[in-house]
């Protein structure tokens, strides 16, 4: 297995143009271009601090039972389960941002004085969508995620508005004062547009086979824990059920991503590794899943050889 993971690491990084709205990414494009070093040891940085959000994350909320790296085995394995999304890119540093705020929205329900952390939660999400556009679309996530943890009363809105709105009011503060305009409904042709779907079956006949396989993977994991899910505590069953809604939302705003597309895939799969983490670590006997989890990386291992050798 380590010699998988050094495989995957020791792959060509690229470093993905800003397209549509995203101000800051624009900003970080114009920092990291031109630096191979600095691009490939950015997009490192990112993927390790997600894996270690994602582990603090399931270990300080308990979703599941013993501490263990199920997490960051499985956000590996599917982060690396196709080398086209290899770049760094907004959805990979939005990413980041919304699972830090993902973190402090499980924190609201542990606090007397909510207030501060769900400030916290807005300015982030609103931050996350000034680097990746379509993610202004999770502020309704957001409300919904407040009425599943009971956290919902006018000051809580009042809170969640003002947060979110903040950094573009600095944002277009700035774009007033320097002169520049920044239209979030700016029509910007596509780059990465859909390739035919025969081209796709020639050329990325494995990538599709290892997106089944993790379709599979993922059906069989949901359905195995929600077959439990009375059994579970309040606490965890509402913690499932705001990140099964952010999966939803995810896989919706794919039809929104416009050029990014492609690398959209990064938010599908934060929600949808802490759910398999739990399902697998949920029981003793997970035999279909562990074949599945061996085909997937055997899959891959032989991407990598074609990535190389074809």
């Amino acid at each position: 297995m380590i010699i998988f993971f050094v495989l995957m690491i020791f792959r060509p990084v690229s470093l993905e143009k800003p397209v549509l709205f995203g101000p800051l990414y624009n900003y970080i494009y114009s920092l990291l271009q031109g630096e191979t070093w600095l691009i490939y040891t950015t997009y490192i940085l990112l993927i390790v601090a997600e894996a270690l959000l994602l582990q603090l994350l399931v270990a300080r909320f308990r979703l599941i039972s013993f501490n263990n790296y199920l997490v960051i085995f499985l956000w590996l394995i599917l982060v690396f389960s196709n080398p086209q999304i290899a770049s760094v890119n907004p959805v990979l540093i939005a990413g980041v941002i919304i699972t830090w705020g993902m973190f402090r929205l499980f924190s609201l329900s542990e606090r007397e004085n909510p207030l501060p952390n769900l400030f916290t939660v807005g300015f982030l999400l609103s931050l996350a969508s000034l680097v990746y556009g379509p993610v202004i679309w999770y502020f309704i996530f957001l409300l919904i995620s407040l009425v599943i943890l009971s956290l919902i009363n006018w000051r809580e809105i009042a809170v969640v508005v003002i947060s979110f709105i903040l950094p573009y009011l600095y944002l277009y503060a700035y774009g007033f004062v320097f002169q520049t305009t920044f239209d979030y409904n700016e029509a910007t042709s596509s780059v990465n547009p859909l390739p035919e779907l025969m081209t796709m079956l020639q050329d990325q006949w494995v990538a599709i086979l290892i997106g089944v396989l993790i379709a599979l993977l993922a059906l069989y994991s949901l359905l195995n824990f929600f077959m439990n899910f009375m059994y579970k505590l309040i606490q965890i069953r509402n913690y499932v059920t705001v990140l099964a809604l952010m999966l939803a939302f995810s896989s919706i705003l794919i039809f929104f991503s416009g050029p990014w597309w492609f690398v959209h895939f990064y938010l599908i799969i934060i929600p949808l590794v802490i759910i398999l983490a739990m399902s697998l670590a949920d029981r003793a006997h997970t035999r279909f899943a562990e074949i599945l989890l061996y085909l997937i990386v055997t899959f891959e291992l032989v991407q990598v050889y074609l990535l190389h050798y074809a």
